[in-house]
């Protein structure tokens, strides 16, 4: 269920004309993510044990939260919120 809310959150902020290559963008970083996490956790595992995996999931949920914190910097920064369209 997170695939499907996060695609229409990144659909929803994406201009009408941006909206396919937004969902395209998403889609691949989020294979990239589900394909190298995988390795990555389990390599962790065998090297340091279950708990670092754990350890290591947090801090870059961690640091996921930090750049998202961030301001925006491009023409999208000072848009304004979509219009209600009814």
């Amino acid at each position: 269920m997170l695939f499907p809310s996060l695609a229409l959150m990144v659909v929803g902020e994406a201009d009408d004309e941006h909206r396919g290559s937004a969902l395209g963008m998403f889609t691949a970083f989020f294979d990239f993510g589900v394909g190298v996490g995988g390795p990555i956790s389990g390599e962790t595992a065998s090297l340091a044990g279950y708990p670092a995996v754990f350890f290591l999931s947090a801090a870059a949920a961690l640091g996921t939260a930090v750049l998202a914190a961030l301001p925006r910097h491009g023409r999208h920064a000072q848009a304004s919120p979509p219009a209600n369209r009814t």
